[in-house]
């Protein structure tokens, strides 16, 4: 035992006991435990043998574009099916075009290859084990193919094949192909991120440096707390932890990995301790920081953290859940012995402070709306609206706006294709809009070999490209990066002549009823926020309808966890690519209001309030490109209408 130890270790028997009392007991801890009441309800019922309750949550999946949720789904529901296959073949026999049935049917059969492959180093595998391995992959290229042609806007058979591609040793255009289709069905799906990292891995079939490159760049296009922004954090693991290289000679510095860390504590930020969507990663963010010996970082970590332990990082070392509590023990104990011995020890961190803002509001009730439309498109929507309106171009929030300013989309911008994370071309066209029930899509055909899949391996027949159509509606297309800014400030401007409704009636009244009708018969929603004595809010609106609202106040009670999820949803799918989780999050809190309503625009990718908002009246006046509506009759509004279309 070295000096240093024997002097530490009074530290560590006095405080031990105390460090980290609060975690839950290891007995309570679980590894992968499923948190999603629906899927507990299917797998359960799977087991007996029912198919119902899978039928249900996988179209309530596909339906409502739960894309992210339905990758979970059908992983879980695949597992399962490997014990208990019965209820899944009697699901394909009585409905072989059940897109469903076929996408889990599909997903099982990847699994049962890697199955047989296992997780171990090539030079473990046996030739037999080999031989097996690629002849399942072979069989499961139909029902994949199948999986694609029976629902042509999921984005989860991509991320499958994606898989498929990194086992049956397709060539990079393969690898590029099958990209550039899930990406041009869902930019932001962390599943098919996540998938096209592991290809792009030294040990597979890319390198340190693409690794990298390709896990940062998708962090600097996503939204504030989107798991995106864990990819790099996903890639410093891989590259610490499973690369067989020692990483002090390698090509990746410690700036890299020490931003990826940085990166990841940003996000979970964004998510409540205890969050099992955010432990997918928290437990990645806990072994770098024992890597980085940040002890009592690693213990707030391991606190927010809770009972969900994951499979992985802790299997690369050994037993899950023993490698968990091992480890989470030895952070208690290294922050016990780095104590003074009649020191007390650290407590959990306090929840953040309050922000300050610049001045306090004087309790007048102000609002602003921001539009996902061009202002000259919202003047003309707005000539019969009867309020009068300023309106100002609204610069492009996180994750949006043109080329070069971190946009998901193409970085080239307009509507004949750009760069995807990974560096190559994929087209707009197509692209997935939302991942909540309101997914819109461009009725045009994506890029790549088509909706059937490529085999490479031996027998594995090319497949030939198939041509899709998308239903539904379709958005226009985004104004391109020259043609200005296609985002929208709208403020009530003072009526020259006020009639009796409009001078009887608030700045908010007259917003929310200028709002509803120029967004009637619009594709693009707006956003109306509000501020008065402390209190922020915001109002959804779409086709002329409020689609969700809510208001954040200190003294009223938090908002129920149902209630705020669906408020999420309805803004996740109006604003995308944000993803409902940290939505949820900032709903289901009432300190500090001006913080997040801030933060909320932040999520949703939008511009940030302009300066002054909530302080004075007329922030627009000054604007620059700012334009005045002035309230029209009916009649000279429709005239003024039917010029401005006029050619």
């Amino acid at each position: 035992m070295s000096l240093r130890s024997l002097m530490s270790m009074p530290r560590m028997l006095r405080h031990g006991s105390a460090v980290g009392a609060d975690l839950p007991p290891d007995e309570v801890v679980t590894v992968d435990a499923v948190t999603d009441p629906a899927l507990c309800d299917a797998l359960s019922a799977a087991a007996l043998g029912d198919a119902a309750p899978a039928r249900e949550l996988l179209a309530e999946t596909r339906l409502g574009a739960q894309w992210e949720r339905r990758s979970n789904c059908v992983s879980a529901l695949a597992t399962s099916a490997l014990r208990h296959p019965g209820w899944l073949e009697n699901w394909l026999d009585t409905s072989p075009d059940d897109p469903d049935a076929t996408l889990l049917t599909a997903g099982l059969r990847v699994q049962r290859a890697w199955q047989v492959r296992t997780g171990e180093d090539a030079g473990e595998i046996s030739d037999e084990q080999f031989r097996v391995f690629f002849s399942l992959l072979e069989e499961a290229v139909p029902m994949l193919s199948a999986a694609t042609e029976l629902n042509p806007t999921d984005p989860v058979p991509w991320e499958i094949a994606l898989t498929h591609a990194r086992g049956i040793q397709s060539p990079r255009d393969v690898f590029d192909s099958y990209w550039s289709e899930a990406v041009a069905r869902a930019p932001h799906h962390f599943g098919c991120h996540a998938s096209a990292l592991q290809y792009l891995c030294e040990k597979w079939y890319g390198s340190h440096t693409e690794m990298f490159d390709f896990a940062e760049r998708a962090a600097d296009r996503a939204l504030p707390g989107s798991l995106l922004n864990a990819l790099p954090l996903l890639a410093a693991i891989e590259y610490e932890v499973v690369s067989p290289d020692p990483p002090e000679t390698g090509p990746i510095t410690r700036g890299r990995l020490a931003s990826a860390v940085a990166r990841a504590l940003e996000l979970s930020s964004w998510y409540e301790p205890g969050d099992p969507e955010a432990a997918e990663f928290r437990n990645h963010l806990a072994l770098m920081l024992i890597f980085d010996q940040r002890w009592q970082d690693a213990l707030e970590m391991f606190r927010a953290i809770g009972v969900h332990a994951r499979e992985f990082p802790w299997a690369y070392l050994g037993e899950s859940r023993k490698e968990f509590l091992e480890f989470r023990l030895g952070v208690r104990m290294q922050v016990a012995s780095s104590t003074p011995f009649f020191g007390k020890p650290p407590q959990p961190a306090p929840p953040p402070e309050p922000e300050q803002i610049a001045a306090e509001s004087d309790g007048v009730h102000r609002s602003l709306a921001i539009v996902s439309a061009a202002p000259d498109r919202v003047a003309e929507a707005a000539l019969m609206c009867g309020v009068s309106l300023r309106i100002a171009p609204a610069p492009w929030g996180a994750g949006q706006g043109p080329a070069g300013e971190g946009r998901a989309e193409p970085a080239t911008g307009g509507t004949e294709g750009g760069t995807d994370a990974v560096g190559r071309r994929y087209p707009v066209d197509g692209e997935h809009r939302s991942e909540g029930p309101a997914a819109f899509w461009s009725d045009s055909e994506p890029s790549g070999p088509g909706s059937l899949l490529w085999g490479a391996g031996p027998g594995i027949p090319g497949a030939g490209p198939a041509a899709w159509r998308a239903s539904g509606p379709s958005l226009p297309a985004a104004p391109s990066p020259s043609s200005g800014a296609c985002l929208s400030y709208v403020e009530v401007a003072p009526d020259l002549f006020p009639n009796r409704r409009t001078g009887a009636a608030t700045g908010e009244e007259l917003l929310t009823t200028a709002v509803a009708g120029f967004t009637t018969g619009e594709p693009w929603p707006a956003l109306v926020l509000h501020h008065t004595a402390g209190r922020h809010g915001f109002a959804l609106f779409g086709q002329g309808t409020v689609l969700a609202s809510h208001q954040w106040d200190p003294a009223a009670p938090v908002l129920d966890h149902p209630q705020a999820a669906a408020v999420a949803r309805a803004l996740a799918s109006a604003f995308p690519p944000a993803g409902p989780r940290p939505l949820i999050t900032l709903l289901r809190g009432g300190d500090d209001p001006a913080r997040r309503q801030r933060q909320l625009l932040a999520a949703l990718g939008l511009p940030p309030l302009p300066s002054g908002f909530g302080e004075r009246d007329d922030i627009l006046k000054d604007a620059p490109g700012a334009q005045l509506v002035l309230r029209r009759g009916v009649l000279k509004g429709i005239r003024d209408s039917m010029r401005r279309r006029r050619p």
